[in-house]
């Protein structure tokens, strides 16, 4: 799809949505080319294996005014639910902006429940002729002749490449998809010589691979620096990948995002073979073992797991395929739906609540997606921004289940904490109160029709 209308930084606050804002500038009519990569994930909104979805989606881009400057509408339907690669796909806008700041929101909704997932990226259209433009990071690159159309989730970058698009580029070691393809402009009045540098970052801002400088030409206008590199062996977790271009003396560095993946795609890629319990966990080795075992602790009985860990691994697969099989909604079927729900879900937790602080956190084990992997989606939730020594909130309401949630971010860094909720076994945080005035008692009160004046016992 496509929008269009006439006027540096990348997405900001995400809910729901993951956005990744790539600016490419068009000299010869002073606008900044704007792509954008939505991820949209199928399996926040399929409940079992074999649920149909038909989802409806809405762009919005406004200018710093508030001012609708184009929306555009489109729909979404998984090509196989179940499939493994239909657990989430990648929407790709193209619009060009004059400088200034916009705001792109877009809004998703499951026309059948009613649920919705939005995301909001702030930009800003470059001022002048920038140095280069924003770093392209892809799963793949592939040059192509010009006739080859393009896949779902690919755009064609000039008239020799297919990217494939990604709004967070996600590798994994165990299924050899450990190479990375990058892209950047290089923007010069004139013909010019320099060098270029990548590296990748690590999450306390070390490098921790850096190539050496690469000699690099551009002609007057300016060039494309591409390039992919091979990260097998690098511990999972985000990093960043860094491109430090050198040109006519003139030194510009631009990075983008990307993870190496923590949770193997064993405990997911049978979605899509449908194998039997015993034949999933069987193939798996005993790491990716664990790895699926961890997340049981919030579905297990309290004296199911004690004897995991003494086990072999031949006796770890049988475990796990007891575990489930117990489990099994419809035994008579080679298909177990409650595993496949259970890791699906799994997957949206880490990809919407993972946190990459200082202490990388999977998303399944933060607060947010203990919540999510027990309940499922709230059907309501609000923010509320952080005021003065007052922690931005979170607030999530079950309305249908009578269960409310606050996660409060004390770290101002997108790191929610679960301080209260009326659930029994999620006490929160005692004195959670006390970080907050009246007014904010009264709002949160209201939202969730609580009195916590007198629920709390504090003073009006």
């Amino acid at each position: 799809m496509a929008l269009l209308i006439g006027g540096p930084s990348h997405a900001s606050a995400v809910s729901g949505l993951d956005i990744r804002i790539v600016r490419l500038y068009q000299a010869d009519e002073h606008k900044t080319r704007v792509k954008a990569f939505v991820e949209v994930p199928f399996a926040t909104f399929v409940a079992t294996s074999d649920a149909r979805l038909s989802l409806q989606a809405v762009a919005r881009v406004t200018d710093s005014a508030g001012v609708l400057l184009n929306e555009d509408k489109w729909a979404m339907r998984p090509h196989a639910p179940g499939a493994l690669d239909d657990l989430y796909t990648v929407e790709i806008l193209d619009f060009a902006v004059f400088t200034g700041s916009y705001q792109l929101t877009v809004t998703v909704l499951d026309s059948v429940s009613g649920r919705t997932l939005s995301g909001t990226a702030a930009f800003e259209g470059f001022a002048g002729n920038p140095e280069a433009s924003d770093l392209v990071l892809a799963p793949m690159m592939r040059p192509i002749p010009v006739d080859t159309a393009t896949k779902p989730g690919e755009w064609r970058y000039g008239d020799g490449t297919l990217v494939t698009a990604a709004a967070t580029v996600r590798l994994t070691a165990d299924t050899n998809r450990t190479k990375l393809y990058y892209l950047v402009e290089a923007y010069s009045d004139k013909a010019d010589s320099g060098s270029m540098t990548v590296s990748v970052i690590d999450s306390t801002g070390h490098p921790v691979v850096q190539t050496r400088p690469k000699p690099m030409v551009v002609a007057a206008g300016g060039g494309v620096m591409k390039g992919k590199t091979d990260l097998a062996g690098l511990p999972g977790g985000p990093y960043l990948l860094a491109v430090d271009l050198s040109l006519g003396g003139r030194s510009t560095r631009r990075t983008a995002p990307f993870r190496m993946g923590v949770l193997e795609d064993a405990a997911l890629r049978d979605v899509a073979t449908r194998q039997t319990d015993e034949g999933y966990f069987g193939a798996m080795r005993e790491r990716e073992l664990d790895l699926s075992e961890a997340p049981l602790i919030y579905i297990a009985k309290s004296s199911e797991l004690s004897l995991y860990k003494g086990l072999s691994p031949a006796a770890k697969a049988k475990f796990m395929t007891e575990f489930w099989q117990r489990r099994d909604p419809s035994p008579q079927t080679p298909v177990n739906e409650a595993r496949e729900s259970f890791y699906r879900a799994i997957q949206a937790a880490n990809k919407r609540f993972g946190e990459e602080g200082r202490d990388v956190e999977q998303g399944w084990r933060t607060d947010r997606g203990r919540i999510f992997l027990k309940q499922g989606d709230p059907l309501d939730t609000k923010r509320r921004v952080a005021k003065g020594s007052q922690p931005a909130l979170w607030l999530w309401n079950y309305n249908s289940k009578g269960r409310w949630y606050i996660f409060a971010d004390y770290s101002n860094n997108n790191v929610y904490r679960l301080v209260a909720s009326n659930d029994l076994q999620e006490p929160g945080q005692p004195n959670w109160y006390e970080s907050f005035d009246r007014d904010a008692l009264v709002e949160l009160g209201q939202y969730f029709g609580v009195d916590f004046f007198t629920k709390y016992q504090i003073s009006r």
